[in-house]
């Protein structure tokens, strides 16, 4: 058996919920012979009548009524799959994790968190402080030199570097050392990557 045509379960819906073909057609944008043969076309496919006239109304019969509570989940079912796809298309959705030590990770990150959850919710958020004994900071093979941010928050430079398995990271020298590392997997979005960075440096500096 084929798949299903959305576009006939939309048609036969259209006509349930007008309770004609001609408000249908209306409704839809067509023309009404092109809604008579979609309905005939999908209770072709299923072997049963989906539509009857009840005077000058059209109405599902039984087993149209049953299609259509299926037909208004499978347009749900779609309607999700749209509102999952949106962020991926815009570059907001993928991976970030956060390397610190324990105690920015204690105090200070919680708020940025919730912060970075509520800007962009597609994201999947995990954040690292070492592994067993070993703190976070001595966790990298070494940190790169890098420039000071011009988009540090409050006028403290934080010098953006690299470290093993964090492609971009951050130390903050002002007025505390603090090391920040960052992992992007799957955002394609320059900005976004920057915002993030950002955000969470500008928590850490007080701002």
């Amino acid at each position: 058996m084929r798949g299903l045509n959305l576009d006939q379960l939309r048609t036969f819906a259209a006509v349930v919920d007008q309770k004609s073909f001609s408000g249908a057609a209306a409704r839809l944008g067509v023309t009404q012979p092109a809604v008579s043969l979609q309905v005939r076309q999908l209770e072709k496919r299923f072997g049963v009548k989906l539509i009857e006239r009840v005077g000058r109304r059209a109405a599902a019969t039984a087993a149209g009524a049953e299609l259509l509570t299926h037909a208004r989940d499978v347009e749900a079912a779609l309607a999700a799959a749209a509102d999952a796809m949106a962020p991926h298309a815009k570059g907001v959705a993928g991976r970030v994790r956060l390397g610190t030590g324990a105690t920015a990770c204690i105090y200070l990150l919680p708020k940025v968190l919730r912060d970075l959850r509520q800007r962009f919710p597609a994201l999947d958020i995990v954040v690292s402080t070492g592994e067993g004994s070993t703190s976070f900071e001595a966790s990298f093979d070494g940190w790169t030199p890098g420039q000071p941010s011009d988009s540090a928050a409050n006028g403290n430079d934080f010098i953006r570097t690299t470290a093993a398995g964090f492609p971009e990271a951050a130390v903050v020298t002002t007025p505390d050392t603090v090391y920040m590392g960052f992992g992007f997997e799957g955002i394609t979005d320059a900005a976004v990557r920057a915002t993030v960075m950002d955000r969470v440096m500008g928590y850490l500096l007080g701002s």
